[in-house]
């Protein structure tokens, strides 16, 4: 019996140590996708809420509308496409690129200018926004191992937003006014991911800057946080998190026009590794 028991107690220290062995394993993985692929292209989906302002004005005439008061608030499903080039250990290139294009009807409560026109109370209020948004960075990682990786990056965002507003009573009409422009914006950002095991990892970002050149003012935010599993060593799916809070103004000779946006919604994607 006492044989039996030593070797009982000596099979349950063999599975502990087995246990703790793949335990450690799992602690410190091996080979993530995330953190070796030297190419890796993401598709998928943004579920988007926006909310902001826009202005268009000049001399004494024109002013400012809420998207919430002409029925662009609300919620866009949006692309999203990026990719990622590890083109030395420690560098690496990405890009990024969504595409929004939302539309408002809504029945005027209050009277407002925007551009040359003035809505009245009791206007049926159409609006769009449409918006774009390329985001190219260079990084290096200052911490990268099989595990880890931090970094920081130069980015410039081209960043194109414009509202378009128009009303109707009966056989009058108002509009269509529009604001917005296209602006050139560089940020510096941070950059982390960890690998969880050898399919699990978190990674977020954020970027940000303000700017001021020729007329063009403002600032822009981008954040975002996200969790991926690698199904292979080259197919994964992704779910997170995605952030833009920006202010862009363009002060004319004679008229300006300013937007101040804020996106946000969790983001589902596919990703490839290669």
């Amino acid at each position: 019996m006492e044989s039996g028991s030593v070797r009982f107690q000596s099979a349950i220290a063999a599975c502990m140590v087995v246990a703790t062995a793949s335990a450690a394993t799992a602690a410190e993985p091996a080979s993530n996708p995330s953190l070796t692929k030297d190419w890796v292209f993401e598709a998928g989906a943004i579920f988007q809420h926006l909310d902001g302002d826009a202005t268009s004005e000049g001399g004494l005439t024109g002013g400012r509308v809420r998207f919430s008061q002409i029925g662009l608030d609300g919620t866009e499903t949006v692309p999203y496409l990026a990719m990622r080039w590890r083109f030395a250990d420690d560098w690496r290139f990405d890009f990024n690129f969504t595409s929004l294009d939302a539309s408002g009807s809504k029945s005027n409560n209050s009277i407002f200018e925007f551009g040359h026109s003035n809505f009245g109370i009791g206007y049926q209020l159409d609006s769009d926004y449409d918006q774009q948004v390329y985001t190219s960075s260079i990084g290096y990682s200052f911490i990268k191992d099989n595990q880890s990786e931090f970094g920081g990056r130069l980015s410039l965002t081209v960043l194109h937003a414009d509202v378009s507003l128009k009303g109707s009573l009966g056989n009058l009409t108002a509009g269509p006014e529009e604001a917005g422009n296209t602006w050139v914006v560089p940020t510096l950002g941070l950059y982390g991911t960890y690998a969880i095991s050898n399919q699990w990892t978190i990674d977020g970002s954020f970027d940000g800057m303000a700017f001021s050149y020729e007329g063009y003012k403002g600032y822009y935010i981008a954040a975002t946080a996200n969790v991926t599993y690698w199904f292979t060593d080259m197919f994964a799916l992704a779910a997170g998190y995605r952030f833009i809070d920006a202010d862009l103004q363009h002060d004319g000779s004679n008229w300006d026009e300013e937007i101040q946006v804020r996106t946000s919604g969790p983001v589902v994607k596919a990703t490839v590794g290669f």
